[in-house]
């Protein structure tokens, strides 16, 4: 009985205390955290690929279109872009790609010196390309086609399909379906582009 009427004491203290007039939260007490440094994760820029020189032409030349950094608002002219390079065209909702695309990081990280890397979106809403990319890890620059207008000019149906780009600008060879290892990836390259890595 002693200690319900001392429980019932300290709580009418606590209330008491707690609606008294001269009771104020302290200045510290009220003022706002200041707010947590927030990192900013980017898909690389599309700088390497910015080119105002000719466009290729010939047999599998690269279109001239026009098309949009997955990120930024830089414009890629891809019929001026030169290789050796890999075009990679993924989407966020493709479940190969989600295993093909840090395949297409690893080799960007230890060959992207020799042979270039761009990634392609395709059919995929900026947002949903974006976070897909870094959930996976990848940052490696990419071009956007969110409405699928430049499929028939790359002559490609849906992702993942790698295409192969040699020195000219020229389309040299079409990889439909993921890549899947790093050994697989070199060795196209070395049979597409004649460069042994």
């Amino acid at each position: 009985m002693k200690l319900k009427v001392l429980a019932l004491a300290v709580v009418a203290l606590i209330v008491t205390g707690c609606s008294t007039a001269g009771s104020q939260p302290s200045p510290s007490a009220t003022m706002e955290s200041p707010p947590l440094p927030t990192v900013t994760v980017a898909v690389e820029t599309c700088d390497d690929f910015m080119s105002d020189g000719p466009v290729a032409t010939g047999e599998g030349a690269l279109p001239d279109i026009t098309v949009d950094c997955l990120q930024g608002d830089q414009k890629v002219r891809l019929g001026a872009v030169r290789g050796p390079m890999i075009i990679a065209v993924w989407a966020s909702w493709c479940v190969p790609c989600s295993e093909e695309m840090p395949i297409m990081q690893q080799f960007y990280d230890q060959y992207g010196d020799k042979v270039s890397v761009l990634g392609y979106a395709l059919l995929d809403e900026t947002s949903q390309a974006i976070a897909g990319s870094f959930n996976w890890g990848v940052t490696l620059p990419s071009l956007e086609d969110p409405d699928g207008v430049f499929r028939p000019d790359l002559s490609i149906q849906a992702p993942p399909t790698t295409l192969f780009i040699d020195e000219n600008g020229r389309i040299v060879h079409r990889e439909f379906g993921a890549v899947k290892d790093l050994g697989e990836l070199l060795g196209l390259v070395d049979q597409h582009l004649g460069i042994p890595l």
